[in-house]
């Protein structure tokens, strides 16, 4: 079975200045043992921002960790299997204080064709959510953690949501 890894050494938003940038949310998935269902982490406080919460049909894995890009955790992932809608869903990042934010994370694909199989969007109010806009390369040598800094507009608010969504039944997709 032909995989595609997306693991998201989630999102690190930061706004950027003339004296640099500001990160005020980095997640890093922290450790598991073994494949453990988001909830699961949740519940045993196994994410490294605990003041977020986390749900969806994604899980969290110590596979592949993710290497070669600056901010590599080098542990636990988010692993979205090839079944289309596969997702996880952030809540509670406070970015009210924050404009002109930018978002990157840690993505690994395992099929050199594989190139955009996961949806990123972001939301002020969870009802209404935008797309951001990421593309990588396909072909030999592309089968490897890349860091990802999507474009598109990210909210100031006092509860920002993000969403990775799996759109591909063919590659799964670890993030």
């Amino acid at each position: 079975m032909r995989k595609t890894m997306l693991l998201v050494l989630l999102a690190l938003l930061a706004i950027g200045s003339a004296f640099g940038q500001t990160t005020f949310y980095n997640e890093t998935m922290g450790t598991v043992a073994a494949t453990t269902a988001i909830a699961a982490h949740e519940t045993a406080n196994g994410f490294s921002v605990v003041a977020a919460t986390y749900s969806g049909t994604a899980d969290v894995r110590a596979t592949t960790a993710s290497t070669g890009y600056t901010g590599a955790s080098g542990g636990a992932n988010v692993f979205f299997t090839n079944t289309i809608g596969r997702y996880l869903l952030v809540e509670g990042i406070d970015s009210s204080a924050y404009t002109d934010i930018t978002m990157t994370f840690g993505h690994y694909k395992s099929t050199t064709a594989a190139n955009n199989e996961l949806t990123v969007e972001v939301s002020s109010d969870g009802t209404n959510w935008s797309p951001m806009t990421y593309s990588r390369p396909t072909g030999t040598g592309t089968t490897t953690w890349l860091l990802i800094s999507p474009t598109g507009s990210i909210p100031s608010a006092s509860n920002l949501r993000l969403r990775f969504t799996q759109t591909n039944a063919t590659p799964p997709i670890q993030s």
